[in-house]
């Protein structure tokens, strides 16, 4: 992957920055990829082993385990700031994407729930997490916002280990 330098002058969010909550003196930031942590929340069968899911209770459930994340967040001192993005960005992505949906036409059935990100999203909004949607692949607004915070970014793909900033010696901490 290529070095990027996260340069704040490119992106045009600092009016949305500072319009978020200051954090306390000990509470921390996380930026959350939420999109990576679905299958956390939801009962997502895997394509190869379908099964039913049963579309209420697994969102009564998927409210309650988002309640879990959030309190357990809170507890520990971190406030979560939620980004939901595009999730089909390139050519192949859009390629495995127009495969899926045939293979499902063909067999009759969709393994994962319609529109999950904006269920998702809004779950987390009512427990009051500023939940930020994009039209595009949004992994440069979550960088600049967890530099701009001073936050962490929480993400289950190496998307991230990308970037740096003028002042890094090293360009990420894993936890």
């Amino acid at each position: 992957m290529a070095k990027r330098t996260i340069n704040m002058e490119a992106y045009n969010i600092s009016t949305k920055i500072r319009k978020l909550k200051e954090p306390s003196e000990t509470e921390e930031i996380i930026c959350m990829d939420m999109l990576n942590y679905s299958n956390s929340f939801f009962n997502i069968p895997h394509r190869d082993h379908p099964s039913f899911v049963d579309f209420e209770d697994d969102l009564e459930e998927a409210k309650k385990k988002v309640k879990d994340f959030i309190d357990a967040s809170e507890r520990s001192g971190y406030k979560i700031i939620g980004f939901i993005d595009k999730a089909i960005s390139t050519e192949e992505t859009f390629g495995k994407w127009k495969m899926r949906r045939m293979n499902e036409l063909i067999c009759g059935r969709k393994n994962i729930m319609a529109n999950m990100s904006l269920f998702l999203g809004s779950i987390f909004q009512s427990f009051g997490v500023t939940v930020h949607f994009s039209t595009v692949d949004c992994d440069d607004t979550i960088a600049a916002f967890a530099l701009h915070l001073k936050g962490n970014v929480l993400s289950r793909d190496c998307d991230f280990f990308r970037y740096y900033t003028q002042s890094s010696k090293d360009p990420f901490c894993i936890f």
